[in-house]
């Protein structure tokens, strides 16, 4: 999970502030963090589809109403099945309701913005170790499953020799 993409309201500077901070901050911690191509317009362009596609995990700033392109960022990131890390505003509370995502509160009174960074790289870390878990799982599982057949076919074919003399 080494290609994160970040997105966050374009008129919300809080939001976007944050955003390339956590960029700035993720290098540190190895990830490269894309944020959206919005040059010139705020309308979903293939160059942000495509950081998004390549991106392992998918940040949205949910702080305030959710603008347009934000919106559309999101739709492409459920279309490719990327895994969605929500953050939300402790007094605004959660503007977004997605289903299995993971959901990280902003207290921006009670919480400095460098603290809260380092919780969500934190985070990010975490999901990391969880999904390297995973995938270590189901490559034991795999294994698992081929040598079981394997020694079936032998056992098999032991059966089938011995029918034979």
């Amino acid at each position: 999970m080494n290609h994160i993409f970040v997105s966050y309201n374009p008129k919300v500077q809080e939001e976007q502030s944050l955003a390339l901070r956590l960029q700035t901050l993720g290098a540190l911690y190895g990830l490269h963090i894309s944020l959206p191509d919005r040059l010139g317009s705020h309308a979903l362009k293939q160059a942000t589809i495509d950081r998004i596609k390549k991106a392992d995990l998918y940040i949205v700033f949910s702080t305030r109403t959710l603008e347009k392109s934000v919106k559309d960022e999101i739709n492409t990131a459920l279309q490719f099945k990327k895994q969605i890390v929500v953050i939300y505003d402790k007094d605004i509370g959660k503007i977004l309701n997605l289903d299995g995502v993971v959901e990280i509160e902003y207290d921006r009174r009670g919480e400095s913005s460098d603290a809260f960074l380092k919780r969500v790289l934190d985070e990010i870390q975490k999901l990391q170790i969880d999904n390297r878990k995973k995938k270590e799982d189901a490559t034991a599982t795999a294994v698992g499953a081929f040598v079981l057949v394997g020694l079936g076919l032998l056992l098999l074919g032991a059966l089938i020799s011995d029918d034979k003399e």
